[in-house]
């Protein structure tokens, strides 16, 4: 059932994505709904359901819309690593962990994203530039975003429809 409910918030996530933020981004700088999912995922449950949650995720997302197959899949892997590696290091209350852990998650998401598109044989004067000015900017909205993500799935983990974990 839990599986269901994931795959649905990606559904929603890459409508969204595809539609409503495509229309208002400016210069390339738009939010990221799967890479701020991934971050929470990571901050309230830890690195093996975030590192399996970017996978499947950036794994639907090459396969809908992937130029280069992998580099979705690559990036929002290493965003769930990221973000779960702080889950046992931060104060969950505390309402700037999951801006931190997500801006950090997207810094971390862009550096792999360019990177292998860099190796993939993308633009690479584009891309530094995308990495310089985009990813910063981006990652600062994903942070905004996680302000409203976080507190319902955190309560859900805590005593609600998630807290028997991400897979369930």
């Amino acid at each position: 059932m839990q599986l269901i409910f994931w795959l649905g918030l990606w559904l929603i996530a890459m409508v969204l994505q595809s539609t409503v933020l495509s229309g208002i981004a400016q210069n390339g700088i738009k939010p990221d709904l799967l890479v701020v999912l991934i971050a929470v995922v990571g901050l309230i449950w830890g690195w093996r359901p975030a590192v399996g949650l970017g996978a499947l995720y950036g794994l639907l997302e090459d396969l809908l819309v992937g130029k280069f197959f992998g580099l979705n899949t690559a990036a929002k892997l290493v965003c769930g690593l990221a973000a779960g590696l702080s889950e046992k290091g931060i104060y969950k209350e505390n309402m700037w962990a999951p801006v931190v852990v997500v801006f950090l998650a997207s810094l971390a998401h862009d550096l792999v994203f360019v990177g292998l598109g860099m190796v993939a044989g993308l633009s690479t004067a584009s891309l530094a530039y995308s990495f310089m000015r985009v990813t910063v900017i981006s990652g600062l909205i994903n942070s905004l975003l996680a302000l409203f993500i976080y507190g319902p799935l955190h309560t859900s983990s805590r005593k609600g429809f998630l807290r028997r974990g991400i897979w369930g």
